[in-house]
């Protein structure tokens, strides 16, 4: 790698880790010209060395499955546990506030329909791993299992797909044109005399 590089990227993605390179992807597929800058010498972050069971509610496989999982039951869950002091089961929006709300109604709504187009496109193949319960389960909500997708060529152990994901997520990356640096550590946003981000600086 060169030790410095100026270029014009769509999009910049700092990290190459579980969100990182999902989103470079992302973007990727929908015509933008992508740069993942990742600090690390290698990508996978944090997430490398976790199991990476990950959690999409109404998940497809789900669904398939015959498993209910309501989007008012999903909301309750989520407001509980993301904000108990304001929670209130009989509020219209569970006492999140709107920009909450609509955060945590996005996942509910898009998750799965993310998870099935990486693994449609051999970014991320998946086993969906209906027994395992949610945190907190206990709490009575309906829709408490069924939601953990496991990367499909991980180990029975379940304890290697971090390994797996950042393996078959970055090849994703490579084959689809995703441009990836790692050893730049991004130090500085770049505005414009409006505020808005135009760019980024990395330190090799």
């Amino acid at each position: 790698q060169a030790a410095t590089f100026d270029a014009e990227y769509d999009i910049v993605v700092c990290g190459g880790g579980g969100g990182g390179l999902p989103s470079a992807l992302f973007s990727r597929w929908l015509g933008n010209k992508v740069l993942v800058l990742e600090k690390a010498g290698t990508l996978g972050g944090t997430s490398f060395k976790a199991a990476y069971w990950y959690w999409v509610p109404n998940n497809a496989a789900m669904r398939k499955a015959g498993m209910e999982d309501s989007k008012s039951d999903f909301l309750k869950y989520v407001a509980r546990l993301s904000a108990p002091q304001t929670f209130d089961p009989n509020a219209p929006r569970y006492g999140l506030n709107e920009w909450e709300y609509s955060m945590c109604e996005a996942i509910w709504e898009s998750a799965s329909d993310g998870a099935e187009l990486l693994a449609s496109k051999d970014a991320l193949p998946y086993r969906h791993v209906a027994p395992v319960p949610d945190y907190f389960a206990e709490m009575g909500y309906k829709g408490n299992t069924g939601r953990v997708l496991f990367p499909k060529d991980g180990a029975p152990t379940m304890s290697d797909g971090g390994r797996v994901a950042t393996r078959t997520l970055s090849l994703a990356c490579r084959r689809d044109g995703v441009d990836i640096k790692t050893g730049h550590r991004v130090q500085k946003v770049i505005l414009n005399d409006k505020g808005e981000v135009i760019g980024v600086e990395a330190k090799v």
